[in-house]
């Protein structure tokens, strides 16, 4: 019997990557839910649909305000 992976990588959909980033980004720095939103000027109703991968749809005014909130490019332009 050949020897296996004990995992393999897998590319999600574009979406689903969103969401596991943001929350990546988000725990790495010990925010909540509420403290983003905070800094992002949105209600914490606001950004929970963007932790949701069947709600988020970001604009790219909400992109760069994810920029400023965790200090990284997401978009250039």
């Amino acid at each position: 019997m050949p020897d296996l992976p004990d995992w393999y990588e897998i590319e999600p959909e574009p979406e689903l990557a969103f969401v596991l980033w943001l929350r990546a980004m988000r725990k790495s720095r010990n925010m909540t839910l509420t403290d983003v939103a905070d800094k992002m000027g949105v209600k914490y109703q606001v950004y929970q649909k963007l932790e949701n991968p069947k709600m988020a749809n970001p604009t790219l005014k909400t992109l760069k305000k994810l920029e400023k909130v965790f200090d990284t490019e997401l978009v250039s332009i």
